[in-house]
């Protein structure tokens, strides 16, 4: 008698889509960015009313800090869909089941 065997990729379930679940995520990212966005204006608003060494020096540290902040957060935000991307991949390669079928060949005389 000689065996045989066949591979099968089910997939159990269909595959969804989770890339949302990195929205709260997100929105607390975009409300921080906000924040610090109206703050640093409102310091901007107070210095360009008073002159001095003092506060070209804060001025410059408020800019470097604003750039370092708008980086920090597009960086994040990016790593947020990355992860989120990688996250849906995960899961929807786990809805998947190898299934390896092995049988039997019966050979019949033909007469």
């Amino acid at each position: 008698m000689n065996e045989g065997s066949q591979t099968i990729h089910y997939q159990m379930v269909s595959e969804t889509d989770l890339t949302d679940k990195a929205d709260k995520f997100l929105n607390k990212i975009v409300r921080l960015k906000s924040l610090g966005h109206s703050m640093n204006l409102s310091i901007k608003h107070e210095l360009n009313s008073s002159k001095g060494e003092l506060i070209k020096v804060i001025y410059d540290r408020l800019e470097k800090h604003s750039n370092y902040s708008k980086q920090y957060y597009e960086a994040t935000e990016h790593s947020m869909h990355v992860l989120s991307r990688i996250y849906t991949d995960i899961v929807n390669s786990n809805r998947f089941q190898t299934i390896n079928i092995y049988y039997d060949i019966i050979e019949m005389n033909r007469a």
